[in-house]
């Protein structure tokens, strides 16, 4: 059996909910659910068809981290102990900062009274965790995968609600690694002035030299995977989480609230559709999946911490098919009846997206920030 413990702070806030859905709590099985999460994005190889498709994927991640199939056994255990809490409500966020307020928008205007855990600022004000993981035998090998999991987690996610644009943001600060398991493995606190680009490349390529088969190019697109050249660090850091995601959400609302270049109207709403599904418009969900499935966004923004305590934003950019093949987008509302225009006469939704903005978006991040390339 082998352990290792990481402390861990919050680095933005984070609004995640306990069983009563209202009282914030960190519990084990949302740290697994997010391991899962990000072992599965970096094994897209494991779905492809010609080793099983998505079951064998599945299997897997049931292997490692438990489930129906495997009896609820896991490979690897999770821990979680709370060591200090610090609240924080939707209504502290600054919403002066526009692109803050934009990225965090359900929590700024809908959400003003919800109770989450706010991101440490000093050692009296802040929110610290333990994480610990467990290996079930003697050896180490699942518990590496694990590890590689909890990396991506903590240098490319987040947690909780709004965590794909800059929500519930960790750091580790310090590790107790008594089997030295990541000795000549994965750095969790970077130092000796790394920059932070540099600092996700070295990992990136370790994991991959360690899992020699992901990225395979014979990924399954039905799965959303990440690939080299998709993750973006910024350029700038910034003293505050605040700034950091205000920076990065102005540019994300300039391309997608721009009145010079494109007017949204009901009939071109497939041009934001790439973001991510639905899309909410007069407290309704009106354009999604015609099978009303959830499509999350394959953009992820999170903040990571550098060397010297200073934030950066980092995007990740998921590869993989954005709708099922037969599926189409709709506009549906409960409250309003429109109709598409006399162009589209005839026709009941859109069978692709238009990646115009999305494409923009990526364009303007390139040029604020290093691409990873591992």
């Amino acid at each position: 059996m082998h352990t290792i413990t990481f402390t861990c702070e919050t680095i933005t806030p984070m609004f995640l909910s306990g069983a009563d859905g209202t009282t914030p709590e960190l519990r084990a099985p949302s740290i697994k659910g997010a391991l899962r999460f990000w072992w599965r994005a970096m094994n897209g190889h494991l779905a492809n068809p010609q080793r099983g498709g998505i079951p064998n994927l599945l299997r897997e991640d049931e292997r490692l981290f438990g489930g129906v199939n495997e009896g609820g056994k896991s490979s690897v255990l999770v821990r979680v102990n709370m060591l200090q809490e610090t609240p924080f409500f939707g209504k502290d966020i600054d919403r002066t900062k526009e692109g803050l307020a934009y990225l965090l928008y359900i929590l700024v205007h809908q959400q003003k009274e919800r109770e989450g855990f706010k991101a440490s600022t000093s050692k009296s004000n802040k929110t610290e965790f333990l994480i610990t993981l467990e290996s079930k035998g003697n050896s180490d090998s699942d518990l590496k995968k694990g590890v590689a999991a909890f990396w991506l987690f903590i240098f490319l996610g987040a947690l909780g609600t709004r965590a794909r644009r800059g929500a519930g943001a960790i750091a580790v600060n310090t590790i107790i690694d008594r089997d030295n398991i990541l000795e000549n493995y994965l750095s969790f606190i970077p130092h000796n002035q790394e920059t932070m680009s540099n600092f996700i490349n070295r990992n990136l390529t370790e994991i991959k030299r360690q899992f020699p088969n992901i990225h395979n190019l014979n990924v399954n697109n039905e799965y959303s995977t990440i690939a080299p050249n998709h993750i973006y660090t910024s350029n700038r850091d910034f003293a505050t989480w605040q700034e950091a995601l205000d920076d990065i959400g102005k540019t994300m609302k300039d391309i997608r609230t721009s009145t010079k270049t494109l007017k949204f109207t009901v009939y071109d709403l497939d041009k934001k559709a790439a973001f991510g599904l639905p899309i909410g418009i007069w407290q309704d969900n009106p354009v999604n999946f015609e099978t009303n499935q959830r499509r999350a966004s394959p953009l992820w923004i999170s903040v990571i911490r550098n060397y010297q305590g200073r934030l950066q934003w980092i995007i990740t950019h998921f590869q993989g098919n954005f709708m099922e093949n037969g599926d189409k987008i709709v506009f549906a509302t409960k409250n309003y009846k429109m109709s598409l225009p006399k162009k589209n006469k005839g026709k009941s939704g859109w069978t692709t997206i238009k990646s115009e903005l999305l494409d923009n978006f990526i364009t303007k991040v390139k040029n604020q920030s290093t691409q990873i390339n591992y």
